[in-house]
């Protein structure tokens, strides 16, 4: 289940809050660095799609976060010298976030 909340603040910038630390760093990361970029977003989607015939894992980089993702978990890396704290999630659950993140700033 996606725990959630997308919202728009003030500036009409995107913001996303999780429930719990690891729904947080998923919903820092698609403020951070997928941002309103439907472009981005649906070439990661893209990629996801196809994770099941890749024979490694698929890394994405952004701004702050690194995310890699298999056929069957999403560990989500904070990209801070200060931080050497990752989140692991089903890959499925990520999947379906960015599904609803595209909806929302599209």
């Amino acid at each position: 289940m996606n725990k959630l909340r997308f919202y728009r603040d003030d500036d009409n910038a995107p913001r996303a809050v999780g429930n719990d630390e690891e729904n947080s760093a998923l919903a820092q990361l698609l403020e951070s660095d997928i941002q309103d970029d439907a472009v981005t977003c649906r070439e990661l989607l893209e990629r996801i799609r196809v994770i099941d015939q890749a024979d490694a894992p698929l890394v994405h980089t952004g701004n702050s976060f690194m995310l890699t993702l298999t056929q069957k978990n999403a560990t989500i890396g904070i990209l801070s010298l200060d931080s050497d704290k990752q989140f692991t999630l089903d890959s499925r659950t990520v999947e379906l976030a960015l599904k609803n993140w595209l909806k929302f700033i599209s």
